[in-house]
């Protein structure tokens, strides 16, 4: 369904910390958000098969929330969905959200029906940030590792970093870019960003490039795994990578790469 063009005033709106699944008491929702990230949810162990697009959006209580659009429905919003966009969205449905890979510390999740309407919002008319994370400590990172729960994001300064060209077990004539990034996190501690294909092209162009300088990384949504008793965090297929030769606070810098 396509989006309106022309900004609508706008109507009374719920805030998504009101959201829940009481299927004894679901309301007609209509919320305001930015469209912070997309991506594509892919079952790697079925030929690559897409299972879905999903959305992060942010509310102007600094609250986020994860939302699917199934793929028969796809081509109803795909054109429409733009990063960075604030929208007002109603008619869509509101399921529990599982405790597996959360980009979110929202109970709930939404789900885009036939119904669904998106309107554009000016940012004028709505006072929504640009940008909202979810920081870990090293402690608590260290403690997701291997669970599959909670994907953190991560403020680093990377030391070093090393690229190689790894060979997949499935067909070992078919060779992955592998990126290890060897980072110092605000406590002190080490941890190691692995990232994959287009995420470690992107990042090893940039990295070349400010080879001699030092480089600050938020990434978002890392998978936190154990390898030879380190901290592994492995980017996803959701993963947001922000470079700054500079940082000023989580979310802020200047001389951006």
């Amino acid at each position: 369904m396509k989006r309106t063009k022309k900004t609508k005033p706008l109507l009374p709106y719920s805030t998504l910390d009101s959201i829940s699944n009481n299927i004894d008491n679901i309301p007609n929702y209509h919320i305001v958000v930015r469209l912070l990230h997309i991506w594509e949810a892919r079952d790697f162990k079925t030929n690559n098969v897409l299972l879905s697009f999903e959305c992060l959006l942010l509310d102007e209580k600094d609250c986020t929330i994860q939302a699917s659009i199934l793929p028969h429905r796809i081509h109803k919003f795909k054109e429409d969905l733009v990063e960075g966009q604030l929208f007002s969205i109603t008619d869509f449905d509101v399921e529990l959200a599982t405790n597996r890979y959360r980009r979110s510390n929202h109970s709930c999740k939404l789900l885009f029906t036939e119904n669904t309407v998106l309107d554009d919002v000016k940012d004028e008319q709505c006072d929504v940030g640009k940008e909202s994370f979810r920081m870990f400590t090293y402690s608590e990172m260290f403690l997701m590792m291997d669970k599959g729960e909670d994907l953190p994001d991560v403020v680093a300064q990377i030391a070093t970093f090393k690229a190689a060209d790894k060979k997949s077990k499935e067909n070992p004539s078919k060779t992955s870019l592998n990126l290890i990034l060897t980072c110092t996190l605000d406590s002190g501690d080490t941890a190691y960003i692995s990232l994959w294909e287009d995420l470690a092209s992107t990042s090893l162009t940039k990295l070349t490039n400010h080879a001699n300088q030092p480089v600050l990384l938020i990434a978002t949504h890392l998978n936190p795994r154990k390898f030879m008793g380190n901290l592994y965090l492995n980017g996803t297929a959701s993963t947001k990578l922000i470079y700054y030769r500079r940082l000023i606070s989580y979310g802020m810098g200047e001389s951006k790469v």
